[in-house]
């Protein structure tokens, strides 16, 4: 199979009608909540089999492969993506995550194991404060959680690949991100608060310096509503492998060989926030108070920043178009987007909130701005993860899927969602927006 067909066949995998009728919608999450129950329903490893790629393990020749990005729409397809990228790997896997469990994640956990037992050099960055901390899927801080049966069983398995090596030398290496949370490095130092926590949030899975997949999803079993891409280029590879680095070494690992020169081929643009990285807020801002700014769908599961929503409705002002869809959580008001939600609403902003999933959520980070340039990744618009956690953002401006995203976006604020005020609120402006930064409680942040 030619190296292209790879993303042909995901996207002919993972295609998303423009509107789901309402039933299709609700088989969906039957089925979700099935799935949530498919370590004890089905045998591990088949799990989600209805959604697998026909993708073998190999590569054909490669030579001329145009680059490409294809949308991965919800957990099945994402996961699925993922594990058959790594049994296409040859010479190295790097994959950095925030939260790692469930059957899927184990499945993608064993391929990674077996990829090292061939020789492939396998590095996985893991976030230790999720690993302390657990969750629920109810968007709660789960205290007496665990989220770490995933990396045990890596841990356990790189002790015995790499028996009888030098440090850092072995096939399969696996380090914590920020394994004393609570001692996190000065400022100064590594660009970290001396109060408060830091974390590693990005969620990106890198082979052969080529194909990477990045974006909102989280590599653990809690049934969500998101986006992350698959891209083939190898000129954004390098990019994400530089700023990897940055990571590996901080956790203890050995410095990686540097990687060839960060040049996209897809006018893609990557940006950083946390370890001394201070760069996609400024960029949101940028964009936002531009005149030529005049149209903006926002789908988000976080949105809790003063200066962010200030360019909101300063650009509503002058005439720009928004629409804002929300995730919403049990609680009302809900930390974050309630407050925020609000001010919108009350200055003319629609403003709607997901369809509830059941056991799940909405957790998207999708800007599309002038209808042309897509924004997503890993960050959440709140104020710390503007700041001190390590988190990911793309520009994206690629026709193809920038049509993908409208169509996306379309179908959930037509089909999936509803007002988020079923009444007018009081005409009063929040005071705790007008006050202070609202930011994600630690332990609440997805």
């Amino acid at each position: 199979m030619p190296a292209q067909d790879f993303c042909t066949t995901i996207a002919a995998a993972t295609a998303r009608p423009a509107v789901r009728p309402p039933a299709r919608t609700a088989a969906r999450y039957v089925v979700a909540a099935l799935l949530l129950l498919g370590g004890v329903l089905t045998p591990l490893g088949g799990v989600h089999r209805p959604f697998a790629l026909a993708v073998p393990p190999g590569h054909a020749a490669e030579g001329g492969a145009p680059p490409r990005i294809t949308p991965l729409y919800e957990k099945p397809a994402f996961f699925q993506a993922a594990i058959d990228l790594v049994h296409r790997a040859r010479t190295n896997v790097r994959l950095e995550v925030y939260s790692f469990s469930g059957p899927d994640g184990m499945r993608l956990a064993e391929a990674l194991v077996a990829k090292a037992r061939e020789g492939v050099v396998t590095q996985v960055l893991l976030d230790r404060l999720s690993q302390k901390r657990g969750y629920l899927a109810q968007e709660t801080f789960n205290i007496g959680g665990a989220n770490n049966a995933i990396p045990a069983f890596l841990r356990q398995h790189m002790a015995r690949l790499n028996q009888g090596r030098a440090p850092g030398a072995g096939p399969l290496q696996v380090f914590d991100f920020n394994d004393d949370a609570e001692a996190n490095q000065p400022i100064d130092a590594a660009g970290f608060p001396t109060m408060g926590l830091a974390f590693h949030h990005a969620k990106g899975l890198y082979v052969d310096d080529r194909w990477v997949i990045v974006g909102g999803n989280n590599f653990d079993k809690d049934p969500t509503h998101d986006l992350s891409v698959l891209i083939d280029d190898p000129g954004l590879a390098n990019c994400l492998s530089a700023r990897f680095n940055l990571q590996w070494t901080l956790a203890g690992g050995h410095p990686l060989a540097p990687p060839g020169p960060c040049a996209p081929q897809l006018d893609i643009a990557l940006y950083t926030t946390g370890a001394g990285f201070q760069e996609a807020k400024p960029v949101l801002l940028a964009k936002l108070a531009d005149p030529k700014t005049t149209h903006l769908d926002l789908a988000l599961y976080g949105l809790g920043d003063r200066e962010i929503l200030a360019a909101l409705l300063a650009l509503h002002q002058r005439g720009g178009h928004i629409r804002v869809l929300l995730n919403k959580g049990e609680l009302d008001p809900d930390p974050d987007n309630f407050y925020m939600a609000r001010a919108l609403h009350h200055a003319g902003i629609p403003v709607r909130q997901y369809e509830k999933i059941p056991g799940g959520y909405m957790h998207t980070k999708l800007a599309i701005f002038n209808q042309r340039d897509v924004v997503t990744g890993s960050t959440n618009w709140l104020s710390n993860e503007f700041t001190y956690i390590w988190n990911y953002l793309f520009v994206i401006r690629v026709p193809e899927f920038t049509r993908q995203a409208r169509a996306f976006f379309e179908a959930d604020w037509q089909s999936h969602s509803l007002p988020y005020f079923r009444v007018t609120p009081r005409a009063v402006f929040p005071q705790r927006v007008t006050q202070q930064s609202v930011v994600c409680v630690p332990g609440a942040c997805g």
